[in-house]
């Protein structure tokens, strides 16, 4: 069994590798805030609609305190669902453009990186799942050479995207570990704290967040996740 060093930013040894019923050894990757330090989705949607006034009052309305209160108290995001409205009548082809584009602005969070090359090294596959919209994910998945992902689906009709969701992920995750990983061996780095439900799903679920954040710290060792990856 190959021995991987523990990085500075991991706090316990990548859990042995174990093989799945399947034979197939994956390791999930959501994307924002644990593979870079931004939420991509909103963080696109600001930069790509930067012309669009709309979008902008959309922008700042969802940074209201009475906005951020209600979609706490909401079992629904409105403000997301209103969001990807913007698309609506842009080419799928120009959103993945700009999306190859976006992404290579952003600099990947280094301890996750290094959790990432080690799982390759042991020829696991690397599977994003995130919440973030298709054309987003699969530039990161382009970017990193990953195997494959997962994400929030938009509708298009003749590569036109039609400005809503035919699937969100965004409370999701767990059905798409059981339907289609069901019977693999899987560990999933994360760093919601609403991907605590996957838990009993993988072999171990990897929880990211920064060192200086006390309040996600307390929620994992509280939860009993024992493989943490700190950044700065």
């Amino acid at each position: 069994m190959l021995a991987l060093r523990t990085q500075p930013g991991l706090k316990s040894p990548i859990p042995p590798k174990k093989t799945g019923a399947s034979g197939l050894n994956v390791l999930l990757v959501d994307v924002c805030h644990t593979l870079y330090k931004s939420n991509t989705m909103f963080d696109f949607l600001r930069w790509y609609l930067a012309g669009d006034s709309g979008y902008q009052r959309l922008q700042k309305l969802r940074g209201s305190l009475p906005v951020r209160v209600a979609l706490k108290l909401s079992p629904r995001d409105f403000i997301r669902n209103k969001a990807v409205t913007y698309l609506k009548g842009h080419k799928q082809t120009d959103l993945l453009e700009a999306a190859n584009r976006f992404i290579e602005q952003l600099v990947p969070i280094p301890e996750t990186v290094e959790v990432l090359r080690q799982y390759q090294s042991r020829d696991y596959r690397i599977i994003l799942l995130s919440a973030s919209l298709d054309f987003i994910v699969d530039a990161v998945c382009r970017k990193i050479a990953a195997d494959s992902f997962h994400a929030s689906d938009l509708c298009y009709e003749d590569g036109i995207c039609q400005g809503t969701f035919s699937t969100d992920l965004l409370a999701g995750k767990r059905r798409i570990i059981r339907q289609f990983f069901e019977g693999d061996t899987c560990d999933f780095i994360t760093d919601n704290r609403t991907d605590l439900n996957c838990a009993a799903l993988v072999n171990e679920l990897i929880a990211v967040y920064s060192k200086h954040d006390s309040a996600s710290a307390s929620f994992w060792r509280r939860n009993n996740i024992r493989q943490t990856v700190t950044y700065e």
